[in-house]
């Protein structure tokens, strides 16, 4: 199974490095590179399963090759991808992933996928108030996504709010991310 990002810029980056790529993050920033997200994001080929007929039923018949659906969705967690405090303004940082992760969107290898883009936050401030800035921040990554050529008919934005954490001490930073799935063709 592939590894998914999820945690610190320095986990990211670690997790990275234990995946053996050359190409995988520019070691001086240790933001995740086109590649990375492409292997990130890629779906997995589906297994193929045969029938079998038992031994001495003349009239028996074999199932024919089917695909086995994927149990979940390819996603990687960017809590790399930030924001001015209280707003949905992208950070100079938030940008550079994200032209990342919209060279990996319109390579060959995800050209056909359909992408979620869930928004996320910590539980500072009302659940009501956090829901709605979880929208935006979505709404903003999938505005800069579709500014740098990447169909926006294939991009769905998602807010979360605060009832997704990735850390349960539910102010940790790193519960405000936004969280890019490959929901396939």
């Amino acid at each position: 199974m592939k590894a998914r990002y999820s945690g610190s810029l320095a986990g990211i980056a670690c997790a990275l490095f234990a995946l053996g790529s050359a190409q995988a993050a520019d070691v001086m920033t240790g933001m995740p590179t086109a590649a990375d997200f492409i292997e990130a994001l890629a779906p997995e080929p589906a297994v193929k399963v045969r029938g079998i007929r038992p031994k001495g039923s003349a009239g028996a018949m074999s199932a024919p090759e089917t695909s086995v659906p994927e149990t979940s969705a390819p996603g990687v967690d960017l809590p790399v991808v930030t924001f001015e405090f209280n707003s949905a303004q992208l950070t100079a940082q938030a940008r550079q992933v994200l032209d990342q992760l919209s060279g990996a969107l319109r390579s060959q290898e995800l050209a056909g996928s359909r992408i979620l883009i869930e928004g996320h936050t910590d539980t500072v401030g009302g659940a009501e108030y956090n829901f709605g800035l979880s929208e935006q921040r979505a709404e903003a990554v999938g505005r800069y996504l579709a500014s740098q050529q990447v169909d926006p008919s294939r991009l769905q934005v998602l807010g979360k709010g605060e009832n997704e954490p990735l850390d349960h001490d539910g102010t940790a930073a790193v519960n405000r991310r936004v969280r890019v799935v490959n929901l396939g063709s």
